[in-house]
């Protein structure tokens, strides 16, 4: 029996290998996708063919070759012309494909949607003609698609999540940009096209995080673009090139986009500067960190300045009894709704998509350049007036209590100052007297003071354009004997519109 088990076993090896080329130690489906290649696009005529066909498919020009497949090939200023082959779709290991500046032609293969390991594309300068396939997104690990200088014509697709870099300048592209939010793209060059309408109002907001990693972004010379730069675009705040000359696009006029725009060191512009109406105005604003305890009864809540309450991400704070981890409340948020014109708007907070952010709104309407600048949430007790009132010690929230911006404040004699009717430059760094007798209108023994805005930045939970609100919260406490105050917390929000245009 020995020797039929020896003869058993070849037969299983040599039938694991049957894929194999044994001489070139290369799939056989890479060497035939690369025959095929070479024969679709005058492979004899190539500026460089070097040892293509012989043997060891790991020694021709160009072909990378890496545990038996084929992972890298770069054929570009080659000399190759003629369309790609379907067989291409064998290469499943490639990371690769470089063929940029040939004269290859026809249409880009649907089929190059099923290289799963394509981390790099490079198709520019080349004929190519007909539609991006659309189906160019299922490349989930691509990060460069290069498709500038030829002929496509036709819509946008959507592009997988995980690309760098896409260029696709000087085609024949058609039709409106779509809405590209890839959250690590770097460069978007989509110049001389024919693309037309407007930017949508979402455009450039990134989905993951406020800020981006774009740096260069080229649209120019697409006539048919028109309308407002949407100004939202102040979050790519790592841009350094921006190209929308030879477009119908208008920059908005309001100060935030101005600095924005004008701090880019290489801008193309078309001169035309619009007053956009002031309720498509956002900032560029980062969510908002201040935070402060409810703490003086049987309950401690987490105050929050982003429209939110108690829940920023674990954990989540609303103990009862106080200094427990029993959480009588998960979570609470501000949400707000409004008709107008025919169009409902909204600004809402819902877990990590909050709405709000810190700081006013001035008197044009518009949100801070900076909210951190007045990221923070006041607490006072009573407990703290009267220590002053005895010794002259204050805490930072009752020395900085911002009377100017709104902070509930009571003068020498008790009266209420309102200072919100002066122009917001001249209030701004108002906080309290105390040495005149002023001391903050607080309610209960402890209380919470902030203030937001719902302009600082995109709207990415409802997607709504701003109602343009500036809201002061106050929430406070008391100790009590009987229960039911002793374990309540309560809450009142001022609230602002009459910066709107309507």
């Amino acid at each position: 029996m020995k020797p039929f088990r020896k003869t058993l076993i070849g037969a299983v090896l040599l039938a694991s290998m049957a894929h194999i080329d044994v001489e070139a130690q290369v799939a056989r489906q890479d060497r035939q996708a690369l025959v095929a290649i070479y024969n679709a696009t005058d492979g004899p005529n190539w500026s460089r063919s070097d040892r293509w066909l012989d043997p060891s498919v790991a020694d021709w020009w160009g072909v990378t070759v890496s545990n038996g497949r084929v992972t890298h090939l770069d054929l570009s200023s080659n000399g190759l012309s003629g369309e790609l082959p379907y067989q291409i779709r064998f290469l499943t290991d490639l990371e690769e494909l470089i063929l940029n500046d040939n004269n290859l032609s026809g249409r880009i293969p649907s089929d190059i949607s099923l290289l799963p390991e394509l981390m790099v594309l490079q198709l520019s300068h080349n004929q190519l003609s007909g539609e991006i396939p659309t189906n160019i997104r299922n490349l989930s690990r691509l990060q460069i698609l290069a498709l500038e200088n030829n002929r496509l014509s036709g819509p946008i697709p959507n592009f997988p999540t995980g690309l760098e870099q896409l260029t696709l300048q000087n085609n024949l592209l058609s039709g409106s940009i779509p809405s590209i939010k890839i959250p690590n793209l770097r460069v978007l060059n989509l110049g001389n096209n024919q693309l037309t309408g407007e930017l949508p109002i979402d455009f450039g907001h990134n989905p993951i995080h406020y800020g981006s990693s774009l740096k260069t972004f080229i649209i120019s010379n697409n006539e048919g673009l028109t309308g407002s730069l949407p100004t939202i675009l102040v979050n790519q705040k790592n841009l350094d090139t921006f190209w929308f000359d030879g477009t119908d696009l208008c920059e908005p006029s309001y100060e935030v986009f101005q600095r924005w725009l004008n701090g880019i060191s290489d801008v193309r512009r078309t001169g035309c500067v619009v007053d956009r109406p002031i309720e498509f105005v956002t900032g560029s604003c980062e969510r908002a960190l201040g935070e402060a305890y409810l703490d003086i009864n049987n309950v401690r809540a987490r105050i929050l300045n982003t429209g939110g309450l108690f829940y920023r991400s674990q954990p989540h704070v609303y103990n009862v009894p106080r200094f427990t981890n029993s959480n009588a409340i998960f979570a609470g948020s501000l949400w707000i709704a409004g008709r107008v014109g025919d169009e409902i708007r909204a600004t809402a907070t819902r877990y990590g998509e909050w709405e709000f952010w810190a700081g006013p709104i001035d008197d044009n309407g518009e949100p801070p350049f900076d909210c951190a600048l007045y990221d923070r949430v006041y607490k006072i007790s009573r407990e703290d007036i009267e220590t002053y009132e005895a010794t002259g010690e204050t805490t930072p929230d009752l020395r900085d209590w911002p009377t100017g911006l709104g902070a509930p404040t009571l003068d020498a004699n008790g009266d209420p100052i309102d200072l919100l009717d002066l122009p917001l430059e001249v209030r701004r760094d108002r906080t309290i007297d105390l040495a005149d007798g002023e001391r903050p209108d607080i309610r209960g023994e402890q209380t919470v003071w902030w203030i937001m805005n719902d302009r600082g930045n995109y709207h990415r939970s409802t997607q709504s354009v701003p109602l343009g609100l500036e809201v002061h919260g106050m929430a406070y406490a008391s100790r009590s004997s009987i229960d039911a105050i002793n374990d309540a917390t309560l809450y009142n929000y001022r609230i602002q519109s009459e910066y709107q245009s309507h």
